[in-house]
């Protein structure tokens, strides 16, 4: 009802001109979830759209705001991989510390750990490919190896 009425005021504050384009663009989207916290630790976050009808979060804590600004970095970035081949970008405060890519998942990830040891160590690594639960299990264990950080890969759904 709430979305409703915003989008019937949008409307009639839309002054009615010659062009097409709205001077007031209001959403209505709604949260799927909330994030651990917003940009700082004593602000609340908020995840708004389907992002995980596309991504699935497979090891690590709650998403916080800043993680989610890593991830869609991440995502932009091995978005420009445009062959299907195994590609890991890892990501801390938006700045790419390391990308792999290779045959299988697991030379990706020693491509793109390679490049900073320590660079994984609370950040994002995101893989673009989907994997199923069984195959994604054993690479996350043989892979991670303890590593505080966070991975999201394309949802297979």
């Amino acid at each position: 009802m709430i979305a409703a009425i915003a989008s019937y005021l949008s409307k009639i504050a839309t002054p009615k001109a010659q062009d097409t384009l709205p001077q007031i663009l209001c959403l209505s989207i709604p949260m799927s979830q909330k994030l651990r916290y917003g940009e700082n630790p004593h602000q609340e976050g908020g995840l708004y759209g389907d992002f995980y009808k596309h991504f699935e979060q497979l090891h690590g804590k709650e998403l916080s705001y800043n993680n989610v600004l890593d991830i869609s970095a991440a995502i932009a970035l091995i978005s420009e991989f445009i062959n299907d081949l195994p590609t890991i970008a890892i990501l801390k405060h938006t700045n790419p510390c390391g990308v792999g890519q290779a045959n299988t998942l697991a030379e990706a990830w020693e491509k793109a750990f390679a490049t900073d040891r320590q660079a994984p160590f609370g950040g994002i690594i995101v893989a673009k490919q989907t994997y199923g639960s069984r195959l994604r299990k054993s690479h996350i264990r043989n892979i991670h190896r303890g590593r505080y950080c966070t991975w999201i890969c394309r949802n297979s759904a």
